[in-house]
């Protein structure tokens, strides 16, 4: 199943639906967290980047956690140098998932938590459209902005 928030820069935050451009999700190249790393060294401090999408497979722990102070931190940073309102009400939770061994806290949009949950079993492989945004002292964040679950049949929101 592929849920989303459409994008500008990624995404739109717009409440009307006409106002609201249909997602590329093409644009999402296949990659992992540990490419993100290697590409972007660790900084001090917070660093913004444009975004950068990714299509990532993942496994789900099914624990989720409130936002964390850094990802709160780089979120409103990077919201004000992209000109997009909202991002503090959209994303408040992260989900921790793993890639191959390593375990990684990401930024989930709040309307994908109930289908997640619903859908996706403890350790169960899975691919998320994400974006990275940047750092904030060394941790990478990335935004996850639908998901993908193969035994359910694809759809948009």
């Amino acid at each position: 199943m592929i849920a989303a928030l459409t994008a500008a820069v990624g995404f739109s935050l717009s409440s009307s639906a006409s106002e609201q451009a249909a997602p590329d999700w093409s644009r999402y190249q296949p990659g992992t967290i540990a490419s993100v790393v290697v590409q972007y060294p660790v900084q001090t401090g917070i660093a913004v980047s444009p975004d950068v999408p990714l299509r990532l497979r993942v496994r789900y722990s099914g624990e989720f956690r409130e936002l964390s102070d850094d990802s709160r931190r780089l979120l409103t940073a990077w919201g004000q140098a992209m000109s997009v309102s909202g991002l503090l009400q959209a994303f408040r939770q992260e989900v921790k998932v793993s890639e191959a061994g390593a375990e990684h806290w990401l930024v989930v949009q709040e309307r994908l938590v109930p289908d997640m949950t619903a859908e996706l079993r403890r350790d169960e492989a899975f691919e998320v459209y994400a974006i990275y945004i940047g750092q904030v002292d060394g941790r990478h964040i990335l935004l996850i902005n639908a998901f993908d679950h193969a035994t359910k049949t694809k759809h948009r929101r």
